[in-house]
C-alpha cells in the first residue's frame, strides 16, 4: 500500500477531528483503511466517532477488526467496553472493563465503568469494591464518592451516603448535584427542614 497517503489521510482526519468535523475526519480514516485494511489506528478512530453518533453496532465492529491487530490495545478495549454498555450488554461491557484494568491497573475510566456495570448487573459490594478502589487511588476525585453515595442510597444505606456525600461537598461545595443528592437524603430521612435547606443551597450555586 502507498505509505506516504495513509499518513496524509491520517493527518487529515487528525486535523478534522480536533476541528470537530466528524464526518470530514470519519471519511479520511475510512480513506485510510482502503490503502490500509489493518490500520489498527484507523479502526480505532473510526469506533471513537461511531460511538459519539450512537452508531454503537458499527462501533463495536471497528473496535473488533482493530483488537485483531492489535489484542492489546487498552484504548480499544475500553471503547469496546462502553460499546457493549451503550447496548445493554453488560455481562460484554465488564468482561471489556476487567481486561483493561489487567492490562493497565490504573484506569479510572475502566474501574468507574466497570463499577456502574456491577450496579447494573445488582453486584452491589463488587460496585462499592471498585469505587473505593477509585477513592484509594484519587481521594480528591468527587465523581466515585459520589457513585458510591448514590449506591448507599439505592441500598438504602442513608448514613454512609450522608458519609460520601460530606466528603464531596469538601472538594466541590460549588456542585449543586451534591446539594440536591444531600436534599434526597435528607427527604428519604424524614428530615425535611434539612431537605429544604439543602434544596436551597443547590439553587443558590446552581
Amino acid at each position: 500500500f502507498d505509505a506516504k497517503n495513509v499518513e496524509v489521510h491520517r493527518l487529515l482526519g487528525i486535523a478534522y477531528l480536533h476541528k470537530g468535523e466528524y464526518d470530514r475526519a470519519e471519511q479520511q480514516f475510512a480513506k485510510m483503511l482502503e490503502l490500509d485494511p489493518e490500520a489498527a489506528r484507523a479502526h480505532q478512530v473510526l469506533a471513537g466517532i461511531n460511538l459519539a453518533k450512537n452508531q454503537v453496532d458499527q462501533a463495536i465492529d471497528h473496535c473488533r477488526q482493530a483488537l485483531d491487530v492489535e489484542p492489546k490495545n487498552v484504548d480499544v478495549h475500553f471503547l469496546l467496553g462502553l460499546a457493549y454498555m451503550r447496548r445493554g450488554r453488560f455481562d460484554g461491557a465488564k468482561a471489556e472493563f476487567e481486561h483493561v484494568l489487567r492490562l493497565r491497573e490504573k484506569h479510572p475510566g475502566a474501574r468507574m465503568n466497570l463499577a456502574a456495570v456491577h450496579v447494573q448487573l445488582r453486584e452491589f459490594d463488587l460496585a462499592q469494591e471498585q469505587y473505593q478502589r477509585c477513592i484509594e487511588e484519587d481521594p480528591n476525585l468527587p465523581k466515585p464518592r459520589y457513585s458510591l453515595a448514590r449506591l448507599y442510597l439505592l441500598q438504602g444505606k442513608l448514613d454512609k451516603a450522608e458519609a460520601e456525600l460530606t466528603q464531596v461537598l469538601k472538594f466541590d461545595a460549588e456542585k449543586a448535584n451534591a446539594h440536591l443528592f444531600m436534599a434526597e437524603l435528607y427527604q428519604a430521612r424524614k428530615e425535611k427542614d434539612k431537605a429544604v435547606q439543602a434544596a436551597k443551597t443547590a439553587l443558590s450555586v446552581n
